[in-house]
């Protein structure tokens, strides 16, 4: 094996077995999985040491590519370029998402049996919004978890437009807010902003670390979003954290 490949195969294994976090303002540290780790349910198997060296190869060319974009749209905004009225974000492909997160939501469960929904979410760190599929979404990407129940959550509170009819975060219609997303690649989510309960794993001894009242999409209309796993219909990606500010 020459050189280049010993390097990326080097950085691919400190990528799987890097404890790494994402850290909040306010403390919050959120456990971050590898796309590659046994942990992540993207996990490829036993792969080669030559398949490996390929597919880091792939990783990394599409996130700089990301990267790219992100620049481009950056300049955009500081230079007051005209830009589509919804948020235009950078393509959201699995080849450049090194990492997901295992997110609960809710809870949606009654008592004495109160608990969450645990989700795989994609961490992109090209976008400000996070958002999940919601029960009732037409169309939908395939999903293998239920999708959120969000009428039976007792702590999902939509979030209403001011007496001025205007929302801090998305649009007012029929004086509830409401998000559309539109990515670089065509994808496209729509819904209600909407407060909840989040649960994230910590990368702090195995705990977990729940954020109440924080701001989300529920996700009502879902288009062109295509996770490019080998069994699609084993899909286990339920939405999106935007880590993007």
């Amino acid at each position: 094996m020459n050189s280049l490949s010993q390097n990326l195969l080097s950085s691919f294994l400190s990528l799987l077995i890097l404890d790494l976090a994402f850290a909040g303002p306010d403390g919050l540290t959120i456990k971050l999985i590898h796309r590659d780790s046994i942990e992540s349910p993207l996990y490829p198997g036993n792969l080669t040491m030559e398949q490996r060296v390929v597919r880091l190869n792939q990783q990394s060319k599409t996130r700089m590519e990301q990267m790219a974009l992100v620049a481009a749209v950056t300049r955009a905004a500081a230079t007051n370029q005209t830009l589509h009225t919804n948020v235009k974000h950078v393509p959201v492909t699995l080849e450049g998402s090194f990492y997901l997160a295992s997110v609960g939501i809710g809870p949606t469960k009654v008592a004495p049996d109160a608990h969450y929904e645990s989700y795989y979410f994609l961490v992109d760190t090209g976008s400000s919004l996070t958002w999940t599929q919601c029960e009732g979404c037409n169309p939908c990407f395939y999903q293998k978890q239920p999708l959120f129940a969000f009428l039976r959550s007792t702590t999902f509170r939509e979030l209403l437009c001011d007496n001025e009819g205007r929302c801090d975060v998305g649009n007012c219609e029929d004086n509830l807010c409401t998000y559309n997303m539109a990515y670089g690649n065509g994808a496209v989510t729509e819904g209600l902003i909407a407060s909840e309960q989040f649960t994230f794993n910590s990368d702090s001894g195995g705990r977990t670390e729940t954020v109440d009242n924080l701001l989300f999409g529920c996700g009502f209309k879902q288009s062109n979003f295509d996770f490019h796993q080998p069994v699609p219909m084993q899909n286990e990606i339920a939405g999106i954290i935007g880590l993007g500010r």
